[in-house]
């Protein structure tokens, strides 16, 4: 289910919740992307969109490939991205196909309906916002790559990185 909580101002009542979808719960922890037009995700069997009003099952030809493969208890894995550009939200899944467990192909699905499958490893995304394109880190290389860059040289040029943090608790 998709819930929807809702202000309402009451001292006696703060927030109304309630119900905008049966049957569309999310599918593993990262399968959602906020894009232009609302909030895509990927559930157990279909992909869906809250548009702010309600929710919606995405037109998309490409279902019963990626529902019909996917890798046994890899949810945790399978993570959403909007790729601002165009306007599209991009599924990336482990495929029983594949036999590595690993997120190695993608379904992209934008608002009109045009949908598209293949394969790409992409273990996490960061939609354009700080950066003028997508950032995404590929599982086979180690390596982070800009994606949708025109004129980039050669395909999946690797993007050159140094990341510093401080002191983090494991």
């Amino acid at each position: 289910c998709a819930y929807g909580m809702q202000f309402t101002g009451s001292v006696n009542s703060v927030y109304i919740i309630r119900a905008l979808g049966y049957d569309c719960g999310l599918i593993g922890p990262q399968a959602r992307a906020s894009g232009d037009s609302g909030v895509y995700w990927m559930s157990g069997h279909d992909f869906h969109q809250f548009n702010g009003q309600s929710v919606s099952t995405l037109p998309s030809t490409v279902r019963e490939d990626v529902f019909n493969h996917l890798y046994p208890n890899s949810e945790e894995k399978m993570h959403a991205a909007w790729n601002t550009g165009f306007s599209e939200v991009w599924f990336f899944y482990a495929d029983e196909r594949d036999s590595t467990g690993e997120c190695s192909r993608y379904a992209m699905i934008n608002p009109q309906g045009h949908s598209a499958v293949g394969s790409f490893d992409r273990t996490a995304w960061v939609k354009a916002d700080v950066f003028p394109y997508p950032i995404a880190f590929s599982a086979n290389d180690h390596k982070l790559y800009y994606q949708e860059v025109p004129d980039a040289g050669a395909a999946d040029e690797p993007l050159e990185a140094f990341v510093e943090s401080g002191f983090i608790d494991v």
